[in-house]
């Protein structure tokens, strides 16, 4: 182990900074946090934007996971009470105010 704990770093090295890093630690603490909404807000990140597969494959489970969770509350809101969550004023869908 090296002296900062990290195998293969050294004492001195520092992160490399990469666009959308930031962002995607953010969607993971607001998902673990149940604030799936600013979870999803957060996670406006494309795949292009990790150069490892590993920082791919976290994109891709944090979003699948705050998407999921955004969903069962949908489906719970939906079995409380249909026409509340089907107006499209209170839940800010414009598509789900047709005729």
């Amino acid at each position: 182990m090296s002296p900062a704990g990290c195998p293969g770093r050294s004492a001195g090295a520092s992160v490399q900074h990469q666009p959308g890093r930031v962002d995607l630690y953010t969607v993971g603490v607001h998902w673990a946090l149940a604030d799936v909404g600013t979870s999803l807000d957060a996670g406006n990140l494309r795949p292009e934007q990790f150069p490892t597969p590993e920082r791919k494959a976290r994109l891709g489970t944090d979003m699948a996971r705050a998407w999921w969770a955004w969903q069962v509350a949908l489906l719970d809101a939906y079995r409380a009470s249909p026409g509340e969550a089907r107006d499209a004023s209170r839940t800010g869908c414009p598509e789900s105010s047709g005729a």
